[in-house]
């Protein structure tokens, strides 16, 4: 065999094996792109203490809030929607039992009435979880709640909720936040957070 037959066959063999990753990339792109290219979404809580504001009325307000983060920023998630999958409250025998029928609820982003549509998220972006106004019971904050799910925490009561983010291409892995209240509020953020603790299970 001449050198130049060898090189022939080199150019033959590299250009045949390039047409089989064009056909596989035809047939199972979609597929390789999602294992090799997609976001990688998580979900946090992002203060356990949350955010102290003021509602339109004047009256003191402490927000809370997730996080939803992508560490591969170079390939965004696209149309991500943060949902609340299920609150569960303590029964009789202080076992955690499911107290939301329903399918799962949206939260809202965080100055969503300005941004409005869903985000594609390549950094961190925050969605509201709860509130809790000066002197009144502690809430959850989805986009709407339905008739089967009491969204409040009243005094010396527990809650924990399921969170998960979604996206076209993607999804978190889901998230557990154990509520509890003792009823009073502090205005300081280190104080109020040793009176209606929350936490993220791990």
């Amino acid at each position: 065999m001449t050198s130049t037959e060898f090189w022939t066959l080199i150019i033959q063999g590299f250009a045949t094996i390039a047409a089989l990753v064009l056909a596989v990339l035809a047939i199972w792109g979609d597929w390789v792109r999602s294992k090799l290219a997609a976001p990688r979404l998580k979900m946090s809580l992002r203060r356990q203490e949350g955010e102290l504001t003021s509602s339109s009325d004047g009256r003191p307000v402490r927000y809370y809030h997730l996080v939803v983060s992508n560490s591969r920023g170079w390939a965004p998630a696209r149309n991500v929607v943060a949902y609340i999958t299920l609150v569960e409250r303590p029964g009789p025998d202080g076992q955690w039992r499911p107290a939301m029928f329903t399918g799962p609820i949206a939260l809202p982003w965080q100055f969503g009435k300005f941004a409005p549509g869903l985000p594609s998220i390549g950094r961190d972006r925050i969605c509201d979880l709860a509130r809790i106004p000066k002197d009144q019971p502690f809430e959850l904050t989805p986009t709407f709640c339905p008739n089967n799910l009491n969204p409040v925490l009243n005094m010396s009561e527990r809650m924990r909720i399921h969170a998960v983010a979604m996206a076209d291409n993607g999804e978190s892995p889901p998230i557990i936040i154990e509520v509890a209240w003792d009823g009073r509020w502090v205005d300081g953020a280190q104080e109020m957070a040793g009176h209606l603790v929350m936490r993220e299970e791990v």
